[in-house]
């Protein structure tokens, strides 16, 4: 009996979470990057060497990422998203990225075609990205 409500609650869980991301779902481009380091410098999204980036946000919980570098390689990578939770127009995700061995909050909000996030990090087992705060304004180009 107890394994069928821990089985029950997974499943109502994982229909909330669908939900709750088709909400989102899409592929956008970035509109605004920046991505503040520690000691406080700015970087744009030409500062990383990208000309543009996309990503897109699917219905099976994956996000696909890919840079357009000024040098002209595509950088490509795909996260699972594990948990989103939303409330009206604003939310959250965590997204396990594969460079990565710990898992990403984005908090963001949406309206309309538009998309902001912030992300902190926080982990302080990962001295390259630690104490960074990346906030980026994104546009829907068409829904999922």
């Amino acid at each position: 009996m107890k394994f069928l409500w821990t089985l029950i609650l997974f499943m109502a869980s994982g229909l909330a979470c669908a939900g709750d991301l088709e909400k989102i779902t899409g592929k956008y481009d970035y509109e605004q990057y920046r991505l503040t380091m520690a000691n406080g410098k700015t970087l744009s999204m030409s500062d990383i060497g990208a000309k543009s980036i996309t990503i897109e946000v699917k219905k099976d919980s994956t996000i696909s990422m890919k840079m357009f570098m000024i040098d002209g390689r595509i950088i490509a990578s795909d996260a699972l998203i594990k948990e989103i939770k939303l409330k009206g127009n604003k939310g959250y995700w965590i997204a396990q990225w594969p460079d990565m061995n710990y898992p990403v909050k984005k908090v963001f909000s949406f309206k309309g075609s538009q998309l902001e996030y912030d992300i902190k990090f926080e982990n302080a087992q990962d001295p390259l990205r630690y104490g960074m705060h990346e906030h980026a304004v994104l546009r829907r180009t068409n829904a999922s």
